[in-house]
């Protein structure tokens, strides 16, 4: 990893981390730049520490005291395509196991312990990456529909993600956002067909 440019900035969480990863990032990624780090030792701090801070990258155990990775997405509200923050689980236990819960959740990566200095830093610079991609203006569009269905605006998230459907029929993330805002309403014809849409694309990897 080099070192950061003077206009970027990188924070992240460790929640009941190995030793390992608070050492790496406390001595070793913070001299590269401006790299902000926060531990929290349990459920309660993580999430507070989460609403506090705006956070780039958050390495976690599967499970920790007061809590597991699944409560601990769940609780912030889940994850998508619209966000930046980038989430890594460690895990000693099972790795198939992870990887489903990585699938279903939309973690980013799964590191199995024992795991090396190279491979935190690896992890660091894909969040970098995920932090600087060209978002693409559908990003934009899919946040505004996701606004409008969180503040009850029914009839305008439907044309929205009408719109959207149309415009990026092989967009995964597009249609599982708008089965989810389906399901919702409820409109379980409409939400089959679109995740039935969405199992088309990408049989494999699908949440």
């Amino acid at each position: 990893m080099q070192n950061l440019k003077s206009d970027v900035s990188l924070s992240i969480l460790n929640i009941g981390t190995a030793v390992l990863v608070r050492d790496v990032m406390d001595q070793h990624l913070r001299s590269m730049g401006d790299i902000r780090t926060y531990y929290a030792s349990n459920m309660n701090f993580a999430l507070s520490t989460y609403s506090e801070k705006h956070l780039d990258l958050v390495f976690c155990e599967l499970t920790f005291p007061g809590g597991s990775a699944e409560e601990f997405i769940r609780q912030i509200g889940g994850l998508d395509a619209t966000d930046d923050l980038y989430v890594v689980v460690s895990t000693s236990q099972d790795i198939g196991h992870a990887k489903a819960l990585a699938s279903e959740l939309g973690i980013d990566s799964i590191l199995q312990s024992p795991f090396s200095t190279n491979d935190i830093i690896e992890r660091v610079n894909k969040a970098l990456e995920k932090k600087q991609r060209d978002r693409g203006l559908w990003i934009n569009n899919l946040l505004e529909a996701k606004l409008a269905a969180k503040t009850m605006r029914v009839q305008e998230a439907r044309t929205q993600f009408k719109e959207l459907v149309k415009n990026h029929p092989q967009n995964e993330d597009i249609l599982l956002e708008a089965a989810r805002f389906y399901l919702q309403l409820p409109d379980y014809d409409t939400a089959a067909q679109l995740i039935a849409q969405a199992l088309a694309q990408n049989r494999q990897s699908l949440r």
